[in-house]
């Protein structure tokens, strides 16, 4: 009805018809291991006891009644005198050397009715060491496996265990470095975000995550390596404790087998500090990163405050050097600005003076009347914008342009109608 290994257990142990309340405990444990309704069991339970002992009754009662048989044709021999005193003796103890033999031969786990081969003396439970002499007995039986069998599988466990524990501790040394590269791509997303390229920064802060689940996913190739490790250890560790409980059940008055059961069982709780994982787990590794993400929002503007602070100086730099018309000095400084909006800045304050400059020079050709020349020159005449710079429509390059635009479109108003050229107006207002 049930596992072989528990039906086997269950007929070695009311093999006597007894069944003690130690006995019964320990088949109740073992069958609510194996997943078996309690009440259920008991249920089959007593009923396999009552049937052993209406089978021994019946051995007893049978062999009571060839031993009577066996009386009679002696009593039958004696009267006829055909038997001799001693064979009488010899033939009357027959009987008790057969039924001696058979109990011999019975099947171990009797309880009571078990006695050691060499000291007789009587062995009780499901032991098989003797209490007195140390003999083991029956230590191949099948109900169990044999002693060599059971440690065995004690030592596969114990060897399982200490490698779960080895391969869960492994990722300790190198546990968060793949953080790193998510980490400079939301440092580099903030800065762009600082420096007004929103668009750059979002995008970059979304590769971020991109990134860090594609590594994460390459450091952990699979999840249950240590998340799994705590369940599997346990399991290890409740099937090694049930082996034990077999093991001392079985063969406990064996001093050799109680000094190695003590042994690996050292070893075993050793193993408890391994229980954990020594690398992050995944909630650690998430609040790590969250408090990097808010650290690097925190500091990002106050390092990019250091820089405009030291950008400003050399804007200042630059427009003093732009009153005295040293242009080449302004467009050197240029290369010391760490702000694209600076750099944009600069740039436009450099051009609106070159064109100024170009300006003034039409202006004294006026009142010598060189229309076409100032024509052709207002012609050339262009704002060009950078096309290295996605800030170069930035309000701070407006003024220069709109400056320039706004003296262009009074030097050709100065001009005749038929001299005059299209001048873009659209930032003069």
């Amino acid at each position: 009805m049930y596992q072989d290994e528990l039906n086997q257990l269950i007929e070695a142990t009311i093999a006597d018809g007894q069944l003690t309340a130690k006995e019964r405990k320990v088949l109740l444990r073992r069958a609510q291991s194996f997943g078996v309704d309690m009440d259920e069991f008991e249920v089959y339970l007593d009923g396999l006891l009552f049937k052993r002992r209406e089978e021994l009754a019946f051995w007893r009662d049978s062999e009571d009644d060839e031993a009577a048989t066996e009386d009679s044709f002696e009593e039958a021999e004696v009267e006829e005198g055909r038997g001799h005193d001693a064979q009488r003796g010899s033939f009357a103890h027959k009987p008790q050397n057969r039924r001696q033999m058979e109990a011999g031969r019975s099947a171990r786990g009797h309880g009571d009715m078990s006695k050691c081969p060499a000291c007789k003396e009587i062995i009780s439970g499901l032991s098989h060491v003797c209490p007195s002499c140390g003999l083991v007995i029956d230590a191949d039986h099948d109900a169990h496996g044999s002693l060599e069998e059971m440690m065995e599988e004690q030592e596969s466990i114990l060897l399982e265990a200490k490698a779960l524990a080895r391969r869960s501790a492994a990722p300790a040394t190198g546990g968060v470095s793949y953080l790193a590269v998510p980490l400079g791509i939301i440092v580099l997303g903030a800065v762009a975000i600082e420096w007004n390229w929103t668009v750059l920064g979002f995008s970059l802060w979304a590769l971020a995550v991109v990134v860090y689940r594609v590594l994460r996913k390459k450091q952990r190739p699979s999840s249950s390596t240590n998340a799994d490790a705590p369940l599997r250890l346990a399991a290890l560790r409740d099937a090694f404790e049930k082996n034990e409980r077999q093991m001392t059940l079985f063969f406990g008055a064996d001093r050799k087998v109680t000094q190695v059961l003590g042994t690996l069982n050292r070893e075993m709780a050793s193993l408890g500090g391994a229980t954990e994982p020594a690398a992050p787990t995944q909630t650690q590794t998430k609040r790590l990163l969250r408090v990097a993400i808010v650290a690097t929002i925190l500091l990002v503007p106050v390092a990019s405050s250091i820089f405009r602070q030291r950008d400003e100086e050399v804007l200042k730099q630059a427009q003093a050097a732009l009153d005295y018309g040293r242009l080449e000095e302004a467009r050197a400084l240029t290369d010391d600005l760490h702000w694209d909006d600076a750099r944009v800045t600069l740039a436009a304050q450099i051009q609106g003076q070159e064109l100024s400059h170009r300006l003034d020079s039409l202006e004294a050709l006026l009142p010598l009347k060189h229309y076409s020349a100032v024509q052709q020159q207002l012609q050339q005449l262009t704002w060009r914008p950078n096309p290295t710079s996605i800030t170069w429509t930035a309000p701070a390059s407006r003024t220069p342009r709109r400056a320039f635009l706004a003296r262009k479109a009074a030097l050709n108003e100065q001009l005749p109608a038929r001299y005059r050229v299209a001048v873009d107006t659209t930032l003069v207002e």
